[in-house]
């Protein structure tokens, strides 16, 4: 992972800085590595410098939050996984208003009209031709927008950053 003066990549090297425990050595990497242009060397010490914060947390709800941060995108380091969570949301949401017989569709009936109809609520573009037929339904679909539009901007900006970059 990290390309030696003669030449060689040593992959221990920053697993041996990240499992020393200290923090401090880390980020010092992390910045080392983003002034010499080594991006992907950089968001591996950012995110075994997260995970040790993370470890250090003692409050229980914000270490939950940060676990579920790196598994949802490696503390921003993963946009594809990001995507992958996304589309699987989607489908979850799609099969809760097939599935629920309380959760209903004007327009929707079988599985896949019933992912449709999540993938527009999820990204808010709304066509009108599926809309949601009583008061519980638009509120797990307006739970479902909100969803959607902090998912997609976090995805946005984890893509962008690997791409500018």
């Amino acid at each position: 992972l990290y390309l030696m003066s003669n030449g060689y990549i040593a992959d221990d090297f920053i697993y041996e800085n990240a499992s020393s425990g200290d923090p401090a050595q880390l980020l010092m990497l992390k910045e080392n590595f983003r002034q010499t242009g080594e991006y992907e060397n950089e968001d591996i010490c950012h995110l075994y410098f997260q995970r040790s914060k993370t470890k250090c947390e003692r409050n229980r709800l914000k270490k939950a939050g940060r676990y579920m941060l790196d598994g949802i995108s490696g503390y921003g380091t993963k946009p594809f996984r990001m995507l992958l969570v996304i589309l699987a949301v989607i489908v979850l949401f799609g099969t809760l208003y097939y599935c629920a017989p309380f959760l209903s569709f004007h327009g929707a009936s079988t599985w896949l009209e019933h992912i449709y109809a999540s993938g527009i609520t999820f990204f808010a573009v709304g066509y009108g031709d599926l809309f949601p037929l009583n008061t519980i339904t638009k509120m797990v679909s307006l739970a479902e927008t909100f969803l959607g539009v902090t998912s997609t901007s976090y995805f946005l900006v984890l893509l962008s950053r690997k791409v500018i970059r």
